[in-house]
């Protein structure tokens, strides 16, 4: 009913529009912007798309132009009217309360969708993308033509959209060698059986991008451009299977080469290698699998490549909560600390005295060789015998993990919060041993830097 309404006010407001004096430019123009306002509100009330706040609405670029009017008497002098120009507004401002219509956000959801979303990608990747893009279609082609020496074709259209992929994203999934390769060969291999099979050019050509399909998902190498590449074998009717040795897998082998020599002198990996996940972590890859399953959509990202990025994201809520702490700020000074010839029983004597459960074992030079902690000393205490394990030396841990006063906090927040190290040594530049930080100091400073970001929002 609502809409109906709103229709019945445009085709009024257009009509009260259009019988404005219209004997001046301005007014011309004020007219014709009225009557798009009238429009763009009945839109706006349908729930198409919303008026900006900013703009408010076509009306107020209306009384603008007349505005302007009004400080050029010269244009208009002499032309008075009982249906001057404010009294009309005035009429339908009152009549059709336009003055209660809120602005609203610019676009809905269904429109927003269709927006391009950002993409920050810095202009000097850009320009690199391009060039590797011309260089692989331009090697293939060359190495092509000098191998077949024929008049048939030496490039496939669909080799296009392949170098987009190898080079602009080739860390998808949808873009690796294999991909590549096998993909536009299995799809090319499924258009000339189409075409042999389906006399119908349409119908084959469809019967054809979805059988690719589903063989490349099949083989584990879908890629977009084999759909193209089974579409192109039907449309040529490519009746030989040598279509799909050449010049298809030709050509996509020798994208691929190309591909990976561009992204090797680049300081890139193709194909991309994902970095090792750590552990333990608060997820592990069968949580990620499940979330994916609930996701149910194909994602142009592999799974080992979201860990890592679940990983970097962890690291920038350290940085962004603990800001630019020092390990030097955090850590704890005089640190107590044993050699390798201290006797267990006195080692375990100064935990217990000043309530600690790691001491940094020392060498010449206040270099630091190992760890002892509280676990160690019980261990010993429960499995000792007359004469073994009597000194620090033969208990104590080694390697042993350090930083520097200098390092970040953020940097060993996720060494200690995976539980491998609760307790790291501190070193000076000289590589001496000036201090100790616990994992509770990390969860102390955590705590005062969530609190304080908090009351900073408070206020």
């Amino acid at each position: 009913m609502r809409a109906v309404t709103v229709v019945w006010v445009t085709c009024s407001c257009s009509a009260a529009a259009t019988k404005l004096p219209q004997r001046t430019t301005s007014m011309k123009v004020f007219a014709s912007v009225m009557s798009m306002s009238c429009l763009f509100a009945s839109a706006r009330c349908i729930g198409f798309f919303d008026i900006s706040p900013q703009g408010n609405s076509f009306y107020a670029a209306g009384a603008a132009t007349y505005d302007a009017a009004s400080r050029n008497p010269s244009a208009s002098a002499g032309r008075t009217s009982r249906h001057t120009l404010p009294n009309a507004l005035s009429s339908l401002r009152r009549r059709y309360h336009l003055r209660h219509l809120a602005p609203r956000p610019l676009t809905r959801p269904l429109l927003a969708g269709l927006l391009p979303a950002a993409w920050p990608v810095p202009s000097g990747t850009r320009w690199r993308i391009c060039m590797g893009a011309c260089l692989g279609i331009l090697f293939a082609g060359l190495v092509t033509a000098h191998l077949v020496a024929t008049q048939e074709a030496w490039l496939v259209a669909p080799l296009g959209a392949s170098a987009v992929l190898v080079f602009a994203v080739p860390s998808s999934p949808l873009s690796q060698p294999w991909s590549v390769v096998v993909g536009n060969t299995v799809s090319a291999l499924v258009g000339i059986a189409c075409v042999a099979l389906i006399p119908d050019r349409i119908g084959g050509a469809a019967i054809a991008v979805a059988l690719a399909i589903a063989v490349m998902m099949a083989t584990r190498s879908l890629h977009p451009p084999g759909g193209a590449t089974a579409l192109l074998a039907v449309l040529s009717q490519a009746h030989s299977p040598a279509f799909a040795l050449h010049p298809v897998a030709l050509n996509s082998a020798l994208l691929v080469i190309a591909g990976m020599a561009f992204h090797r002198l680049g300081g890139h990996h193709y194909p991309h290698r994902a970095p090792p996940p750590r552990a333990p972590r608060r997820f592990d890859a069968a949580d990620i699998d499940e979330a994916l399953r609930r996701h149910d959509e194909l994602l142009d990202v592999s799974r080992e490549d979201i860990e890592s990025l679940l990983e970097e994201a962890e690291t920038a809520a350290y940085r962004r909560t603990l800001g630019a702490l020092r390990c030097g700020d955090l850590m704890a000074r005089p640190v107590l600390q044993v050699t390798r010839s201290t006797p267990v029983a006195a080692a375990h004597q100064l935990m217990r005295k000043h309530a600690i459960k790691a001491l940094p074992v020392t060498g010449p030079g206040q270099q630091v060789v190992g760890i002892l902690t509280a676990w160690d000393v019980l261990e010993h205490l429960a499995t000792r015998q007359a004469g073994r394990h009597a000194v620090v030396g033969a208990l104590m841990s080694t390697p042993v993990a350090t930083a520097s006063a200098d390092q970040p906090v953020v940097e060993l927040a996720r060494l200690i919060a995976e539980g491998a190290n609760h307790h790291i040594p501190i070193l000076d530049a000289h590589r001496r041993l000036v201090g100790i930080l616990t994992q509770s100091d990390l969860i102390r400073a955590l705590h005062h830097a969530v609190h304080a970001s908090h009351s900073t929002e408070a206020s």
